[in-house]
């Protein structure tokens, strides 16, 4: 549809399913606009040419039609538009004389702060004099236009388009269109496929019985089967409107991270399967040996190339649940994730909002009583061909909005000068976890390291090992 937006005439499309079903998350976990802010900045040792650095973002705004998406609302119903352009110029910020702590958190800082996210830029860019001789280039950006991918791809595209200019690597090839494959998912709606998901993940959640298994210890489902007087009850009601959140980061070493990378290369098997095996055993120790162990794991959704090159936001969770003897291997644990994560992908266009109605039908359980503690992705390594001197020199790094939806939401991704694993904890702050996260991350890095020395080894000699 048209619609008239200070006093231009923008063509207006609906909410996909990843946008509709983040801000209802939005309105129904936290009370704070930033939960959906991300913040990211690419930093490198030396001096950047601030001046080509501009032409490069306004290059990359021109060839990336997401990071100019805006929203509006029509009477109850959200929609969205294409800005034409965005030619801003970055301001530069001077933190040198700054520690690096300092410079961190005063960065760290601009990701809390708010948008004003109706008929509005959603997205905005500082360029960084970082302390110790680093440059770099700042982002924060509204989630509804980018999800971490997306903002992870438009970072690197200014760096390509960056190098080009500087005669360092050469053009890098064209962005395919949001709008083209926002069109074909808007498909989905009302598909057979549609109908077929849905009957997919009712029988999957009629014919498993999760229970809630925590982060945190002793585990919070003794506290609400006391207070609602069942103690047969299996989901928690961990969440509600305090959304204060902070990040703890933790990191394996290259060796480490390699050990992991060659055992999923030999055994054909993915990284991402070996953390959620690795996940699964920390669990299973926090929670008295519990087989029966459930997540939510965020997908992208993203297949083809148009996919991958449009941008935008394509996140979506499924739940991720299985029930593993102790006498299982690590490796037949980890194909049996695999197994499962590439059935369900094949369902993941269903909006996570459905799957909630359908467990709510099931089980009556009160309003936001949940079995999962846990939100889990992985990032796969963008496949970029950088100068050597570039990649060694350069570094990813993310910032906290402080203000977190999900009780604990991991992400984990490579670092791009070494490939060395970088977990991101992101936690609501209300119950104190620290310590039990840092414990967390501790039995996942057993667990893994174990398992990737020796595939055969059991999940109960792992879990011995960790109790």
């Amino acid at each position: 549809m048209e619609k008239i937006i200070n006093g231009t005439a923008y063509e207006c499309y609906p909410l996909n399913t990843s946008q509709t079903f983040l801000y209802y998350t939005q309105l129904a976990y936290t009370d704070k606009v930033e939960s959906l802010n991300i913040g990211m900045s690419m930093q490198f040792k030396g001096d950047l040419d601030f001046d080509v650095l501009a032409d490069a973002v306004k290059d990359a705004y021109k060839r990336n039609e997401y990071s100019r998406i805006c929203l509006t609302k029509e009477g109850e119903t959200f929609l969205q538009y294409i800005l034409p352009e965005d030619d801003r110029t970055p301001e530069i910020v001077d933190l040198s004389d700054m520690s690096e702590d300092e410079a961190y958190k005063t960065i760290d800082n601009w990701t809390r702060q708010p948008f004003n996210i109706w008929e509005s830029k959603l997205n905005y860019i500082r360029f960084l004099k970082l302390p110790n001789g680093k440059s770099g280039y700042y982002i924060n950006t509204y989630h509804l236009q980018m999800d971490a991918y997306s903002t992870q791809m438009f970072l690197y595209d200014i760096l390509d388009l960056y190098l080009a200019k500087k005669g360092l690597a050469p053009e890098p090839k064209p962005m395919r269109s949001y709008v083209e494959a926002l069109n074909k998912e808007l498909q989905y709606n009302g598909s057979q496929r549609q109908i077929e998901d849905v009957m997919f993940w009712k029988n999957e959640i009629d014919n498993f019985n999760p229970i809630f298994t925590d982060y945190i210890r002793p585990s919070r489902l003794k506290e609400f089967r006391e207070k609602t007087g069942n103690p047969e009850l299996r989901a928690a009601g961990v969440y509600g409107v305090q959304s204060e959140g902070n990040v703890i980061k933790f990191s394996l070493t290259a060796e480490e991270t390699k050990q992991i990378t060659d055992f999923a290369e030999q055994n054909k098997v993915s990284v991402p399967c070996i953390l959620m095996t690795g996940l699964r055993c920390a669990l299973s120790s926090f929670n008295e040996r519990e087989s029966n162990i459930s997540f939510r794991l965020m997908l992208n959704r993203r297949a083809t190339l148009l996919e991958k090159r449009s941008g935008g936001t394509t996140v979506n969770f499924v739940n991720m649940r299985t029930d593993v003897p102790e006498n299982t291997s690590f490796l037949d644990t980890v194909k049996n994730y695999a197994a499962y994560q590439n059935q369900i992908f094949k369902h993941s266009d269903l909006n996570y909002i459905k799957l909630l109605q359908l467990q709510a039908e099931k089980d009556k359980n009160p309003p936001l009583y949940v079995y999962e503690a846990i939100g889990f992705s992985y990032w796969s390594p963008m496949a970029h061909a950088l100068p050597e001197d570039i990649k060694n020199n350069m570094d990813l790094v993310l910032y906290s909005n402080h203000a977190s939806q999900q009780n604990l939401y991991i992400s984990i991704f490579h670092r791009p000068q070494d490939n060395a694993l970088e977990f991101c904890f992101e936690y609501l702050m209300v119950e104190k976890p620290e310590e039990d996260l840092k414990d967390l991350y501790a039995a996942m890095k057993k667990s893994m390291l174990m398992g990737s020395a020796n595939g055969d080894v059991t999940l109960g000699e792992i879990l011995d090992n960790l109790n």
